[in-house]
C-alpha cells in the first residue's frame, strides 16, 4: 500500500483502490476505485493541497497515468499521461505538473489543456525542493552513473527554466539524490557532496 498525508487528511492506494481518512478523528472521509485497465496497480500516491494524485501503473509495466482527485470529495478531476519514473511533481485544485516520458508539462485540470511544457528525457533523474524541479543533464540521465554535467532548473509555478552548472562548469559529482531548503545532493561510492541550488557551487563534501 501507498500513504500520503496533508493537513486534511491521509490516503492509502491500494490495488486500484484510494481511501481517504480525516485528520480530524481518523475517520473515513471517502473511498474510490479508480477506473483502469485490467491488472493495473498503484505504484504512488502524494498529497498536495486539495488534491491527491496517484500514480497507476499498466499491467505491462512500460505506461502509467496519473490521476488527479478532490482531496474533500475523492472525485477524479482529470488522469494524465506519466514517465513510469515520473509522475505528479506539484499539483493544485486547478494545475498538475507531470513528469513525463519525454517532457515535463503543466496541465489546467479544468480543461485538461497544457499551460506550459518543457523536454525531458527517458530515464532522467529528478528532484523536486519546494517549487523547483531540479533535471539531471547527463549521457544517461543520471540514472545510470553517467557524469551530471549540468542540471536544468524549472520554476513549477511559472514554467520558467534555466541550467544550472558548477562555476567551474566540471559535471557534478555522483548521482543526482535530493533536494531540500536550496541544497542539491549528489550520492556516490565515495560519499555525499551537497550544492547549492541556486549557484551550483559547492557546499561540502
Amino acid at each position: 500500500a501507498y500513504v500520503a498525508v496533508d493537513g486534511s487528511v491521509a490516503v492509502v492506494g491500494s490495488g486500484v483502490n484510494v481511501t481517504a481518512y480525516r485528520m480530524s478523528d481518523g475517520k473515513l472521509a471517502w473511498s474510490t476505485a479508480l477506473p483502469a485497465p485490467a491488472g493495473s496497480v498503484i505504484v504512488s500516491v502524494r498529497a498536495w493541497t486539495g488534491v491527491v494524485t496517484v500514480g497507476l501503473l499498466a499491467a505491462s509495466g512500460s505506461s502509467r497515468v496519473e490521476a488527479v482527485l478532490n482531496a474533500t470529495t475523492g472525485r477524479r478531476l482529470r488522469s494524465f499521461p506519466a514517465a513510469v519514473w515520473g509522475g505528479a511533481v506539484a499539483a493544485t485544485r486547478s494545475t498538475t505538473v507531470i513528469v513525463g516520458s519525454s517532457r515535463v508539462t503543466s496541465y489546467d485540470n479544468a480543461t485538461g489543456q497544457v499551460r506550459w511544457r518543457h523536454s525531458a528525457y527517458r530515464g532522467q533523474a529528478w528532484q523536486v525542493d519546494g517549487q523547483r524541479l531540479y533535471l539531471a543533464d547527463s549521457p544517461g540521465g543520471g540514472l545510470a552513473g553517467n557524469p551530471v554535467n549540468a542540471l536544468g532548473v524549472i520554476n513549477l509555478s511559472n514554467g520558467t527554466e534555466r541550467r544550472l552548472s558548477t562555476p567551474l562548469d566540471r559535471p557534478y559529482s555522483g548521482t543526482l539524490a535530493a533536494a531540500m531548503d536550496g541544497v542539491v545532493l549528489f550520492a556516490s561510492s565515495a560519499g555525499v557532496t551537497a550544492y547549492s541550488g541556486s549557484t551550483g557551487g559547492r557546499l561540502w563534501t
